[in-house]
């Protein structure tokens, strides 16, 4: 019986087999454990509880002008969908009440977070204020 050792497995060798065994290196699994959950929170995790939030903000402000409505929401919240808006320049939002309103909050002090709708200004990334 031979045993032989590589970067990610040993292997030991009989007469007539190779047995390859994973190895267990707890610093090297505990990195890749802690990147896989990073990943996990960073582009999962926190678009799921956004889009969530989102929802639950249109759920409880659905008679509002101000945001773009959530039409669904699928996967419990991997996914929502809502009309497209068009987009809206500096200029635009400088005539609009839903500017004048929620400019202040830090997030939604720029364009991208803003467009039209029907004809209005709306917020169409507004998943912090449902967070809140």
């Amino acid at each position: 019986m031979i045993v032989r050792y590589g970067v990610t497995r040993f292997v030991v060798v009989t007469k007539n087999r190779a047995y390859k065994f994973a190895r267990i290196r707890p610093l090297y699994t505990g990195l890749i454990i802690a990147r896989a959950i990073h990943f996990l929170f960073k582009f999962v995790l926190w678009g799921l509880l956004a889009n969530r939030a989102e929802w639950r903000m249109w759920q409880s402000n659905s008679e509002s002008q101000d945001f773009i409505p959530v039409l669904s929401i699928w996967f419990w919240g991997l996914v929502i969908v809502q009309p497209r808006a068009e987009r809206v320049t500096e200029n635009d939002l400088s005539k609009s009440p839903v500017w004048q309103k929620y400019s202040d909050d830090e997030e939604l002090s720029v364009p991208e977070q803003y467009g039209q709708w029907k004809g209005k200004i709306v917020l169409v990334d507004y998943a912090h204020l449902g967070a809140r």
